[in-house]
């Protein structure tokens, strides 16, 4: 799992992977739990997820 602004606004977002599924959360502190933003299957098998961001930007970037 990795933690980062990945939709460009200011709130946090964190991706997970599990198997050939990514899936992106988003904490959500007045009810204190976690939703499910996207879900996304994949042809293949997720081994890695790394977050990075670019000079000058405002949006984290996954790589996998």
């Amino acid at each position: 799992a990795i933690l980062g602004q990945f939709a460009g606004t200011k709130e946090q977002q964190i991706v997970t992977a599990s198997g050939s599924r990514l899936t992106i959360h988003r904490p959500d502190p007045q009810q204190a739990r976690v939703t499910t933003v996207l879900s996304q299957d994949f042809f293949g098998i997720i081994r890695t997820l790394a977050a990075f961001r670019l000079a000058g930007s405002n949006k984290g970037m996954t790589l996998m």
